[in-house]
């Protein structure tokens, strides 16, 4: 057992047991169903343990990322996992306190076409995922940069890399693990135009009518504070294979973000 989980589990194990449905979309590999049908990703591994703890029963729910975010506001869904923090998205659900993860995304191009700069991107055809947090910062780059491309909507990153494989879209944007996953299974080209530095969270409906992020937040508390946790364990599996990041390490990218963009 986790080093302080014995004194944590004394002092919820009275509760009855909870469903919480939980939505799952396909972000491999932080989140996704693999081949046999199965929630998998970094997030379900913290998921399960947090809800053997909490004495909660896991219904994972497969949706598309637009409409997972709409069952959660519609209460379909009592939890959504890898959610990035935005000021907008921040008065329609209710964020757990703890950031779990530090992301950022990247632009990848077409087969024969250079992009060094957000500026080339006028006058190009741009897959995004829709409803995303990479969505909406990038119609406000746009706006800024008054540059004119085409975005074109798409329900996974996967289908960013298949449209830019087969030329049918000129640029596409996905999340940094993703792209360390999976880029090299396409022809595609990886730029070095980074955008959307963000911090990711549980999410639940707006004022979390059903109370479920002060016990999350009390095991998530738990587990960033222990080295030897499965949250550190969880990260080395699915997305340092070759580093286990610190605590410590994670909030210097995060304050990093914040400090040096201009996206919080």
């Amino acid at each position: 057992m986790l080093v302080g989980q014995a004194t944590l589990s004394q002092q919820i194990s009275h509760n009855l047991e909870r469903d919480i449905k939980v939505g799952i979309y396909q972000n491999s590999p932080k989140v996704f169903v693999d081949d046999s049908g199965n929630p998998a990703g970094f997030w379900v591994d913290i998921v399960d343990n947090i809800a053997r703890i909490n004495n909660w029963s896991i219904v994972y729910v497969p949706c598309i990322w637009s409409e997972c975010l709409n069952l959660v506001e519609e209460d379909g869904l009592d939890l959504m996992v890898d959610v990035a923090y935005s000021p907008e998205r921040d008065r329609t659900f209710s964020f757990n306190s703890n950031v779990v993860l530090a992301s950022w995304s990247q632009i990848y191009a077409r087969q024969g076409l250079e992009l060094n700069s957000i500026l080339e991107l006028d006058n190009t055809r741009i897959g995004i995922l829709r409803s995303s947090i990479q969505q909406d910062v990038l119609e406000k780059e746009i706006q800024a940069f008054g540059i004119y491309p085409t975005l074109v909507e798409v329900d996974s990153f996967d289908e960013v890399f298949a449209l830019l494989e087969k030329g049918e879209i000129d640029a596409g944007i996905v999340n940094n693990f993703f792209a360390t996953k999976e880029a090299n299974k396409y022809s595609i080209v990886k730029t070095n135009i980074l955008i959307n530095p963000a911090r990711l969270h549980f999410i639940t409906q707006n004022d979390d009518p059903k109370n479920i992020l002060p016990e999350l937040d009390l095991v998530m508390e738990q587990l960033i504070d222990d080295p030897n946790s499965s949250y550190y364990q969880a990260m080395n599996r699915w997305l340092e294979p070759q580093k286990v990041f610190g605590w410590q390490d994670i909030r210097k990218i995060i304050m990093d973000f914040i400090i040096y963009t201009p996206f919080f």
